[in-house]
């Protein structure tokens, strides 16, 4: 539990309080009069609120203030809150702007990795790889989709081809 808590707390320091409002819960699953983990569960839920008013501010924002800067920011912010899907529109909105962008092509696939839609995120990574060849982040990331592909079908005991 105390470890479970901490990384609540971790995940929530560093904004991504869905995961610190899932690891808080899985602490006090474990041991139910576990204060810190109450007490950082609640921080983490005041923080997913303060999230969503930011969201809710920027999507009123007139069309014509939407730029790429826009974009980045509101993909960034629902990915907080683990609002994949949302981001993702948030990032395709940038490649409609513009359509070589490889920052927009490598977060819609760390999306895609979180949401384990492994040959999504992988066809995102090869187009910011194309577009950017000399990145290695969007090298390491594909990777990164490779690896959590395999352990997926592990999982469910598959085998990889």
């Amino acid at each position: 539990a105390i470890a479970l808590n901490n990384l609540g707390l971790a995940c929530t320091m560093v904004r991504a309080v869905d995961k610190g409002i899932k690891y808080c819960s899985l602490a006090l699953q474990q041991d139910t009069g576990f204060t810190l983990a109450k007490n950082n569960l609640n921080w983490a839920k005041s923080e997913e609120k303060k999230i969503q008013t930011e969201i809710d501010s920027l999507e009123k924002a007139p069309q014509e203030n939407r730029s790429i800067d826009y974009y980045t920011k509101l993909g960034l912010i629902y990915s907080y809150i683990g609002k994949r899907s949302k981001s993702n529109d948030a990032y395709k909105a940038i490649l409609k702007l513009d359509e070589k962008n490889a920052v927009a092509y490598n977060n819609i696939a760390c999306n895609y990795i979180e949401m384990k839609e492994f040959d999504n995120a992988k066809q995102a990574l090869q187009s910011a790889i194309t577009i950017a060849p000399d990145v290695q982040l969007y090298k390491n990331n594909l990777a990164w989709a490779q690896d959590e592909e395999k352990k997926s079908k592990a999982g469910r005991g598959v085998t990889a081809q």
